[in-house]
């Protein structure tokens, strides 16, 4: 999985680290289909799975908000010129309009097209008038305004991880810090270690939902934490779509 990272390292490159881009549908519906966990927790973990990786963390728009794929009725409701080709070329080759229009929903780059959503309002505080896009159909709450004022929000989250990453104790070590993947993980758990000195920084994420149990032979402080994580002495329990970054100083 971090094949890019050491082969970065190994160069003297450094990395664009991204999750999404106006190319790539949503990462949020992307990587988990489940809509039921397509939840602020899940996003906060995905955050955390890119923050702390060598190179320089990008946030493309609506990313900090959690924003997820649309859902269209009709493919004259798409511009990507890609994803209506692609619509048709699939009728032809005799996919049903439903099947067809679902494939293209979810990988459709319009998902990461659609505009900003700074408030709840009918065009989200974009335009008055109609965008390009139609606005996207799960945006309940999703949204600048609504986000400032909720501190238990993707949008606070990514505004922790920042200040974590630029605090003067941790902004060495996460610039120029070893890489390190965890390898003797669960299957469903994502974990690395940035070391600089004595400094260490481990990063634990837990992409499913059901719970994760481990061992951690160097735990350290809990710098921030998304759901239900217990560590008691090397011993791990991460809930469904949970994260946690920890230091040792």
């Amino acid at each position: 999985m971090f094949n890019a990272q050491q082969t970065a390292i190994d160069i003297k490159g450094t990395l664009a680290n991204v999750l999404e881009n106006h190319d790539q549908p949503r990462v949020l519906s992307k990587l988990v289909p489940n809509k039921a966990y397509q939840t602020s927790q899940t996003a906060k973990a995905l955050a955390t799975m890119y923050y702390f990786l060598p190179g320089l963390p990008f946030i493309y728009q609506g990313q900090e908000l959690g924003m997820k794929n649309f859902e269209r009725q009709d493919i004259a409701e798409f511009n990507d010129v890609s994803s209506i080709n692609n619509y048709h070329e699939a009728l032809e080759v005799g996919y049903s309009k439903e099947s067809a229009l679902a494939s293209i929903n979810a990988k459709s780059r319009d998902n990461a097209r659609t505009p900003m959503q700074w408030n709840a309002s009918e065009f989200g505080g974009f335009s008055d008038t109609t965008p390009w896009l139609k606005m996207g159909n799960d945006r309940q709450g999703i949204n600048v305004s609504d986000e400032q004022t909720d501190n238990s929000s993707v949008l606070h989250y990514y505004q922790k991880l920042g200040q974590i990453r630029h605090d003067e104790i941790w902004e060495k070590l996460a610039v120029s810090g070893a890489f390190t993947p965890l390898t003797s993980l669960p299957d469903t758990v994502i974990g690395y270690q940035r070391t600089l000195g004595q400094q260490v920084l481990t990063i634990l994420i837990n992409l499913s939902p059901n719970k994760a149990r481990f061992g951690l032979l160097q735990p350290g402080k809990q710098l921030v934490t998304v759901g239900d994580i217990v560590i008691n002495q090397h011993r791990v329990t991460m809930s469904g779509y949970s994260a946690i970054v920890l230091g040792i100083k």
